[in-house]
C-alpha cells in the first residue's frame, strides 16, 4: 500500500463544490477523475458552462 503524504485533517471539500461535479460527470459520463479533470478544467468548458447558466 502506498501512503498518502496529504494531512486528512486539511483536505476539506464543501458540499456545494462537490455536489456539482458529481452531477457533471455523470451527465457528461466521465469514467474517470482524472477525465473529469482533465475536461473540466478546459476554458471552453467553462465558457459553455457559463453560457448556459448565466444570463
Amino acid at each position: 500500500m502506498i501512503e498518502d503524504p496529504r494531512n486528512p485533517e486539511k483536505i476539506k471539500h464543501k458540499l456545494s463544490a462537490l455536489m456539482p461535479y458529481g452531477i457533471l460527470t455523470f451527465v457528461l459520463q466521465m469514467s474517470s477523475c482524472r477525465e473529469a479533470n482533465r475536461e473540466m478544467t478546459r476554458p471552453i468548458f467553462w465558457q459553455n458552462l457559463m453560457f448556459f447558466f448565466l444570463p
